[in-house]
């Protein structure tokens, strides 16, 4: 950021314009609770994006809460029961999403689980993590919160990047509509910009819940 003030504002030349519009981090896989300044990983830089190197990585839900490369042969249906102040037990000191977080074990026990087995290799990704749900609720309004997760041989679980969606905004945010109780709705949940190195033997989580104490207030309903 300095180099590009001093070219820009004090008329260096110091090539920063000659460098790949786009620089970003590639975190490696951590434990939990790791502080932001302590985190491993690589600068690279990219010239567009998406980039050319970035391809989709697809896994489906499964009715056996495991995320397969296939999708499932028949169609289960996952039930959840609403707790409001789901996600206080693993959220970290100041709640929102980017801060350092616990591990997660314990807010995934209120939330529906979905796992690949272990990975066979390294995989990095980089992007905005994308989640496909057809789902119903039993009342007019309610939360979606879909949280990305490493988990680690030894069990420990780390967030790397989530998203709170209110059922009512799925068509808008300016001109909110309640949910019909019963129904079921095509949701396309789009998760926060993350980098992350998942590591071999390492699973891959999704956990998918309707309360984020205190980051999101409990619906009246």
């Amino acid at each position: 950021a300095v180099r590009w003030f001093d070219h820009w504002l004090k008329g260096r030349e110091n090539g920063i314009v000659d460098e790949p519009p786009l620089t970003v981090y590639i975190r490696e896989g951590h434990d939990p609770d790791m502080p932001e300044d302590t985190i491993r990983g690589n600068w690279i830089g990219l010239n567009t994006w998406p980039s050319q190197n970035v391809e989709d990585q697809v896994y489906y839900l499964t009715g056996q809460n495991s995320l397969d490369s296939l999708p499932d042969q028949q169609s289960d249906l996952l039930k959840l029961e609403y707790k409001a102040s789901s996600g206080i037990e693993a959220s970290g000191s100041v709640m929102w999403w980017g801060d350092w977080s616990p591990d997660q074990k314990k807010t995934d026990i209120y939330s529906l689980v979905f796992e690949t087995a272990p990975l066979t290799n390294d995989l990095v990704i980089l992007g905005f993590p994308r989640v496909h749900l057809n789902a119903a609720v039993s009342a007019e309004q309610a939360h979606f919160l879909t949280r990305l997760s490493d988990v680690a041989p030894d069990s420990a679980v780390t967030l790397i990047t989530g998203a709170g969606f209110n059922g009512a905004h799925r068509n808008s945010s300016s001109m909110p509509e309640k949910l019909a109780p019963g129904q079921f709705y095509p949701l396309d949940i789009e998760m926060h910009f993350t980098s992350w190195t998942f590591k071999k033997g390492h699973r891959i989580r999704l956990s998918i819940s309707n309360g984020q104490w205190p980051m999101i207030w409990p619906n009246p309903s």
